[in-house]
């Protein structure tokens, strides 16, 4: 079997969806995204889920913005929740790699939002918003723990080490 089998297969979903003039987000939402319209917290953030989430993203692409004012709000929240999920290594990746699949799937991600953001100007602001929100979100983490870190090798500069 194929190794990306479920992405590959929501990305034809995807591409077929986007061709259908007389489809309704309701549609979309059950056939691209399934369980996960409700949103993505407390969900295990799999390949299963990362692959629903691109596969919304390259519909809109291809249906030319059909449904485009609330599934880029759904991605744009998606993004917002990042730091929080469970994420799982279950992709069938290169092992010689060493990019990490947070690093993969988040530039990928944010691919598709600049993409949707650069050819539907009226959901730029939301998509521009999370992507902003999300660093900082991501510097008060790298910074606090920095601080903590910092914090804990106080007074550790006149102890001597034994051996």
């Amino acid at each position: 079997m194929e190794a990306n089998f479920n992405f590959n297969n929501r990305c034809c979903i995807a591409l077929c969806l986007a061709k259908q003039s007389d489809i309704s987000l309701s549609q979309v939402k059950s056939q691209l995204l399934g369980q996960l319209s409700n949103g993505i917290e407390n969900i295990p953030f799999n390949h299963n889920v990362r692959s629903a989430l691109l596969s919304t993203g390259i519909y809109l692409l291809y249906s030319y913005g059909k449904h485009v004012e609330p599934l880029s709000k759904f991605l744009s929240d998606s993004l917002l929740l990042f730091p929080q999920l469970r994420w799982y290594d279950d992709a069938e990746i290169d092992k010689t790699n060493k990019i990490t699949i947070h690093e993969q799937f988040t530039f990928c991600f944010n691919t598709i939002l600049a993409d949707l953001a650069a050819h539907f100007p009226h959901v730029r602001d939301i998509i521009i918003n999370s992507q902003i929100e999300l660093l900082e979100q991501l510097t008060t983490k790298i910074t606090h723990f920095n601080e903590e870190d910092n914090h804990e090798d106080v007074g550790d500069e006149n102890k001597i080490e034994e051996k």
